[in-house]
């Protein structure tokens, strides 16, 4: 990514006039950008809307408002990366105007999508924090997705008697509700899930219940991280809202850790909102119902069961068609998704961490595949086996021979270790080719062992004939 960026920044003029501004700006005016950037493709009068509710609406309120963001935006303007849309006034112009006539005016980020991913990558860099964006969201949306933060901030206080985690750590939805698509039900799906057992093999009418149920409600990485990070389970509210007359079904999930009981159980709870009714229909938001659910991780364990599945069998795929680039990817996304956390430490799988070093060696990834090796390299043989071959891909070829042959010293007897160290080191018999495939089933790492045997063996020299062994 940095590669690319640097590339770009020396090819593009409106990289230049992006960094120059960004760098020249001090914290505050950053801060300034974040909240412009934004709100970018919205019209002026949906941005004050968005940024006041659900409080208290008034004439004078929305006034007041205005002449703040304005304020904002008119600083920001100064760095010449936004220009307005539909409007070839000033900010004087603009000050006159009602809030309602701002609804036809619009301001965008200046260039195309390589100049958006430019600036997100130097705002980053300098702040340490990204850029919000709206993905191109609506006002419909963005105001419902505004009502599930009110949900968290106001509803679950109420009801649960938890420490409620971070904003930052809820995992939130966002669905359209149209004629053509079932209404959803949160709770009757995660039923659903409850009655599948996780400890027999998993139908492939099942299979496809579990992938539906959890993209519809985004609940593969909600799972992971109960199961990596310790979550007894979630509390779930959901709401079925109309926004402007377009059905939106908003639902957050709050990871709750320590044994809990998990009371509140599919509970309506439109009550929360009679303090701030009133100011809904100001917004031209219509709440239709609300629910509170206790949601177990051992609910959510199909789903965990399903994907990882068919992660590794991707994993499998991608390696025997050498396509290693994509296979470190893939276990990148795995080690993510599988990571525990002990003492403050990190905590990979020992076999995904060495599958994912071995992928990115083999993609070129020669430095980065050696901090791998050197984490685990006292965990595990396999990991040894590795950074032995690595040394030779680096051309240190004594260090990888004396590190292979004693290596070949270590290998338990074990089924599989006995026939790869029959394979790697009497590399001409006739079943060596299978012997390796078989193992490789087992883990990818092993063609490592055997690629280099070719090259090292004392009985040639190390540009003599090697051997391709196919994955």
């Amino acid at each position: 990514m940095e590669k690319v960026m640097d590339y770009y920044s020396n090819n593009s003029d409106n990289s230049k006039m992006i960094k120059a501004a960004l760098e020249s700006s001090t914290y505050e005016d950053l801060m300034s950008f974040a909240q412009v950037y934004e709100y970018q493709g919205m019209a002026l009068r949906s941005v004050l809307m968005h940024k006041n509710a659900f409080n208290p609406l008034s004439d004078s309120v929305l006034e007041n408002v205005k002449q703040d963001f304005l304020d904002v935006l008119e600083d920001v303007f100064k760095l010449s990366l936004f220009k307005f849309i539909g409007f070839s006034g000033g900010f004087d112009d603009l000050r006159r105007f009602s809030p309602a006539q701002l609804a036809g005016v619009e301001y965008a980020f200046i260039g195309d999508a390589l100049d958006r991913l430019y600036v997100l990558y130097v705002f980053e860099k300098i702040t340490g924090n990204s850029l919000v964006e709206n993905d191109g969201l609506k006002f419909e949306d963005l105001l419902a997705r505004k009502f599930g933060h009110l949900l968290y901030d106001e509803l679950l206080p109420q009801k649960v008697e938890i420490d409620l985690k971070s904003v930052d750590g809820v995992f939130s939805s966002l669905h359209k509700i149209t004629p053509d698509q079932p209404e959803l039900d949160l709770h009757k799906d995660v039923k659903e899930l409850s009655r599948i057992d996780p400890d027999k093999k998993i139908s492939e009418d099942n299979k496809k219940k579990i992938i539906d149920i959890s993209n519809r409600y985004n609940l593969e990485f909600a799972a992971h991280a109960a199961y990596a990070l310790g979550y007894t389970g979630y509390y779930s509210v959901v709401a079925d809202i109309s926004v402007k007359g377009k059905r939106r079904y908003v639902s957050i999930m709050c990871p709750v850790k320590g044994e809990h009981d998990g009371t509140c159980v599919a509970e309506l709870v439109n009550d929360f909102t009679d303090h701030i009714t009133n100011q809904f229909d100001k917004y031209l938001v219509e709440v239709l119902y609300v629910k509170i659910d206790w949601i177990p991780i051992t609910s959510l364990v199909p789903i965990l069961i399903v994907f990882r599945d068919d992660d590794y069998e991707a994993v499998e795929q991608f390696a025997k068609a050498r396509e290693f680039d994509r296979c470190a990817v893939l276990l990148q996304k795995i080690l993510m998704m599988t990571m525990r956390r002990r003492g403050g430490k990190t905590y990979h799988d020992i076999d995904d961490y060495n599958n994912y070093g071995f992928c990115v060696m083999n993609a070129g990834g020669l430095e980065k595949a050696e901090v791998v090796f050197k984490d685990c390299n006292d965990a595990h043989i396999v990991s040894k086996i590795n950074y032995a071959y690595l040394q030779m891909c680096k051309m240190n070829y004594m260090k990888s021979k004396k590190m292979y042959k004693s290596l070949i010293k270590q290998l338990t007897p074990d089924y599989e270790c006995r026939f790869l160290n029959l394979a790697i080191v009497h590399d001409e018999i006739e079943s060596a080719q299978t012997v390796i495939e078989d193992v490789i089933a087992r883990n990818v790492v092993c063609w490592n062992a055997a690629l280099m045997s070719s090259y090292l063996q004392e009985s040639r020299p190390l540009h003599g004939k090697s051997h391709t062994f196919t994955l």
